[in-house]
């Protein structure tokens, strides 16, 4: 049915289960306990559609728009979500995502313990990807290596000038592999801005501070780099000078880098370039050891993914 046009037709109850139902119009629909296991839903316009307490297991919604649309106590397992459009009016509360079995318990005596399954539900459809492999035992170590492996924080001055600079390193920086994250993005309900700070941090595989006139970046640097243990990179634009407490952060913590200094964008886009070789040029007190093909050249700020930390 690729195409079709269903707009508010009554599909309540409805087995689409493996339907094809590519770039159809739903607008207005009900498909409320519709069964839409592994239904290709992909670029589905569902304007104010109806879906609560469907099941939406493993169904495609790549590209859907579900402005206006009704989720509630939706099953969403397996979901495909890519660029999925929701808005203010969508209702999203109490989906289902997956039958929960604790991924740590793997690591105490289950002949002991009772495996104990939960439903785990969501008031965001975007989540439940990521919800359903934090429930798999199997795929936990991929998502945690995914994050901690790829992930780069970039703080600095979000004013127009110094936040176009963190924005073409947060397109350069794919090319080398990672995954970028600028930190201009409003808090989660649930965490106040120190609190989501950290925990993206935690999460980095290192973070990268422009202390070129700096607004919060010297509190955000205060806050992670005592309780962060990963490479923290400073980067500030020749002439300038760090504010006044970093130097005693760099002294007092081995995962702070040396300040790497830049000219203007051009030059810091030529530093964040691959190597083939782990180099001679860096300080005595920094090994090679863990270099790979493709790690960031010495000097640059990302030179912190070959890095060892100084020793105290």
């Amino acid at each position: 049915m690729w195409d079709a046009t269903l707009t508010n037709a009554d599909l309540r109850h409805a087995n689409l289960q493996e339907a094809e139902l590519n770039y159809a119009t739903l607008d207005g629909a009900r498909l409320d306990r519709a069964r839409l296991v592994q239904t290709n839903l992909t670029l589905v316009s569902a304007v104010g559609t109806s879906f609560r307490r469907a099941d939406l297991s493993y169904a495609d919604l790549g590209g859907a728009n579900l402005s206006g649309a009704d989720l509630t106590r939706a099953h969403g397992s397996g979901v495909n979500v890519w660029s999925v459009t929701v808005d203010e009016n969508t209702r999203q509360k109490d989906m289902l995502i997956d039958v929960w079995v604790d991924p740590l318990e793997d690591l105490v005596d289950t002949e002991n313990w009772a495996i104990e399954e939960i439903a785990v539900r969501t008031d965001h459809i975007e989540a439940a990807q990521l919800l359903h492999l934090l429930s798999s035992r199997q795929k936990m170590r991929t998502v945690i290596e995914a994050l901690t492996g790829r992930v780069v924080l970039l703080l600095g001055n979000f004013g127009r000038t110094r936040k176009s600079l963190l924005l073409q390193v947060r397109k350069k920086l794919p090319d080398l592999g990672y995954a970028p994250i600028v930190f201009d993005f409003p808090r989660p309900s649930e965490r106040d801005l120190i609190e989501t700070v950290s925990l993206i941090a935690s999460m980095s595989r290192f973070v990268i501070a422009d202390l070129t006139r700096p607004r919060s970046t010297p509190l955000e640097a205060m806050l992670i780099a005592p309780n962060v243990m990963i490479p923290f990179a400073p980067i500030i634009r020749e002439g300038e000078t760090p504010f006044a407490m970093f130097g005693a952060l760099q002294a007092k913590y081995d995962w702070i880098l040396d300040t790497w200094r830049y000219r203007d964008a051009r030059h810091l886009m030529r530093t964040l370039e691959p190597k083939s070789s782990c180099p001679a040029r860096r300080r005595s007190a920094h090994s090679c050891k863990g270099a790979r093909a493709g790690d960031p050249v010495v000097g640059s700020p990302v030179a912190a993914e070959t890095r060892t930390l100084r020793s105290p």
